[in-house]
C-alpha cells in the first residue's frame, strides 16, 4: 500500500473472521449452543424475553 493511502486506515478496526466457523462450537459468549442450527433457531425465535426489560421495549422488538 502506498502510504498517501495509509490514512484510510488510521482509525479503523480489523474485524474477526467468521472463516471455519462451523468448526468452533460451541457458539456464544457462554457455550449456550453447540451448533450454528441451534444459534439460527434462537434468533428466528426471536431470542429470549429478558426480566428487566420493560413491555415497551419488549414490544419495539428487542424481547
Amino acid at each position: 500500500m502506498k502510504k498517501e493511502n495509509s490514512w484510510i486506515y488510521e482509525k479503523s478496526f480489523k474485524t474477526v473472521t467468521v472463516r471455519n466457523v462451523a468448526l468452533t462450537k460451541p457458539y456464544f459468549h457462554n457455550g449456550a449452543f453447540n451448533t450454528l442450527e441451534e444459534v439460527m433457531d434462537f434468533y428466528n425465535e426471536g431470542g429470549r424475553r429478558r426480566s428487566w426489560l420493560t413491555s415497551e421495549k419488549s414490544d419495539a422488538g428487542f424481547g
